[in-house]
C-alpha cells in the first residue's frame, strides 16, 4: 500500500476537541478519539466546510487556531490559506490569502507540507514542516521564532519520517501528550513531554481502525462519479431521442456498443422494448447518485471481527471480501478494501456495492455475473458467462453499471473491478 493516503489532518474544535478530521482529495471524514475510531463514512469537503471553491479538497495541511485564534482552523493549499471558524460551522469572510500573512521564510512562503501545535513546554507554538526542514511560529507574537528554518533530524524521527512526512496531529483524550506522524499507510508516535518518539514506526491497518478503508473508499468514490457523471446524462438523453426524436449530443455508436456490451440491449430492438429497459437502468443510476451523495451516512468501515460476524472472513479470522452490502442500509468497506488493490478496481468495487444498495433484484444468482466471467474460463459457481446474461438478467447487475460507465468515460471497455484487480 505505497503512495500518499492523507492529504491533511485537523484536530477539531469547540463542540468537536475530541475528533480529528482525515482529507483526501475532496473527500474527509471524522475520527473519534473517545471509540478511538472513524465515526462516518466519507463526505465532499466543499459542501461540509463552506470553504472557498479553490479549497474544495486536495489540501496541503490544515491546523487549529491558538491563543486569540482558538475555535479557528487553518487550511493551507500551495501559496494561499482559507479559514474556517468552528462556532459558525462555516469558512470566515475574506478569504483565501497569501501565504505570506504568516511570515514564513524563503522557499515555506510558497507551500509547507504538513503543520503541528506544540504541547506541553511547547504549548503556544506551532511548526510548519517543509520537505527536510521546519519553522517554529509564536501564537501570541504572530510571527516566527528567531533561528529558523531548522533541519527536521531535530525531532529525531526514525526511518523514512526523519526525512519528511505527509501529516502530522495531537492525540486527544488518553491520548494527549502524544503527536502522530502520517507517511504512506504508517504512523509514528511523539511524545511532548520527553520531545522524542516514544514508539517505532507502525502500520495505520487495524491500528486505526477504519483510517484506511475510509480513505480508500473517500477516493474510489470520487473516481467512480467521474464515470457516472458521463453515464448517467447520455442515458437520458437516448431515452429523450427514442422518445422524442431530440438530437443526442453524443457519440451514438460508442453509446450503443456500450449499451450491448454490458446490458445487451440490441440497438436494432424497438424503441418502446429498450426504453423499458432503459427505465430500469435509469432508475438504477439514480439510486446510486444519490446513494453516493449520502456516503457520509451509508458507507462505514467494519473490522476483521465485524466482517467475520457478518460471514465475511476466512478461517484465519480476518476479512476475506473487500466489501459487502446490506439492501437500503449500510455499504461496509473491511481491512482487505485498501490492500492489494488499485484505484479503478476500488472506484469498480464502490459502484458494484451501491447498486446492491439500491437494487434488491442484483444479488441473484443469474443476475450477479462477474464482468470478467468470459470463456474460456470456468467456475462451476458462476452459473453463466457475462456476455450470456438476457437484457433482463444485465439491468441488475451490479458489474454491468460499473463497467457501462467507465466503458462511456474512457471510451472502450475496460471491466475495471476484480479481473483487473492492480488497475
Amino acid at each position: 500500500m505505497t503512495g500518499q493516503w492523507i492529504d491533511a489532518s485537523l484536530n477539531g474544535g469547540g463542540p468537536y476537541a475530541a475528533k480529528s478530521y482525515f482529507f483526501k482529495g475532496d473527500q474527509y471524514f471524522r475520527y473519534d478519539w473517545t471509540s478511538d475510531k472513524t465515526e462516518f463514512g466519507t463526505e465532499p469537503v466543499l459542501r461540509a466546510w463552506k470553504l472557498p471553491p479553490a479549497f474544495a479538497g486536495d489540501f496541503d495541511t490544515a491546523l487549529d487556531g491558538r491563543g486569540k485564534y482558538a475555535g479557528k482552523a487553518y487550511f493551507f493549499k500551495a501559496g494561499e490559506y482559507a479559514r474556517y471558524d468552528w462556532k459558525s460551522d462555516s469558512g470566515d469572510a475574506g478569504f483565501p490569502q497569501p501565504l505570506t500573512a504568516w511570515g514564513l521564510p524563503g522557499d515555506f512562503a510558497t507551500g509547507i507540507t504538513a503543520c503541528l501545535n506544540g504541547e506541553g513546554p511547547f504549548e503556544g507554538k506551532a511548526f510548519f514542516f517543509k520537505n527536510d526542514s521546519y519553522v517554529r511560529y509564536d501564537w501570541a507574537t504572530e510571527r516566527i521564532d528567531a533561528g529558523y528554518p531548522q533541519p527536521l533530524s531535530a525531532w529525531n524521527l526514525p526511518g523514512v519520517f526523519a526525512t519528511g512526512f505527509d501529516a502530522c496531529l495531537n492525540g486527544r483524550g488518553s491520548y494527549k501528550g502524544k503527536a502522530y506522524f502520517f507517511k504512506g499507510d504508517s504512523y509514528c508516535r511523539y511524545d511532548w513531554a520527553t520531545d522524542k518518539p516514544d514508539q517505532e514506526p507502525r502500520v495505520l491497518l487495524r491500528n486505526w481502525p477504519g483510517l484506511l478503508e475510509l480513505l480508500a473508499a473517500g477516493l474510489a468514490k470520487s473516481e467512480a462519479l467521474k464515470w457516472i457523471w458521463a453515464a448517467q446524462p447520455q442515458v437520458t438523453a437516448y431515452m429523450a431521442w427514442l422518445q422524442t426524436g431530440v438530437t443526442f449530443a453524443f457519440p451514438l455508436p460508442l453509446f450503443e456498443q456500450a449499451l450491448q456490451t454490458h446490458f445487451h440491449i440490441d440497438p436494432a430492438w424497438p424503441a418502446n422494448k429498450k426504453l423499458g429497459y432503459l427505465n430500469t437502468i435509469a432508475a438504477n443510476f439514480a439510486g446510486l447518485t444519490q446513494a453516493l451523495d449520502k456516503s457520509s451516512t451509508i458507507f462505514r468501515a467494519h473490522s476483521d471481527k465485524e466482517a467475520a460476524a457478518n460471514g465475511y472472513a476466512g478461517p484465519d479470522g480476518t476479512a476475506n471480501v473487500r466489501a459487502y452490502t446490506t439492501f437500503n442500509d449500510k455499504v461496509s468497506f473491511t481491512t482487505l478494501f485498501p490492500q492489494g488493490c488499485g484505484p479503478n478496481c476500488r472506484a469498480a468495487i464502490v459502484a458494484h456495492e451501491v447498486i446492491h444498495y439500491v437494487d434488491n433484484n442484483s444479488g441473484a444468482a443469474n443476475n450477479h455475473i462477474p464482468e470478467w466471467y468470459e470463456p474460456p474460463q470456468a467456475d462451476p459457481k458462476i452459473p453463466k458467462y457475462y456476455s450470456a446474461q438476457t437484457a433482463d438478467e444485465a439491468i441488475h447487475n451490479s458489474c454491468s453499471y460499473a463497467s457501462f460507465s467507465a466503458h462511456l468515460y474512457y471510451g472502450d471497455d475496460r471491466r475495471y473491478g476484480y479481473g483487473r484487480i492492480m488497475d
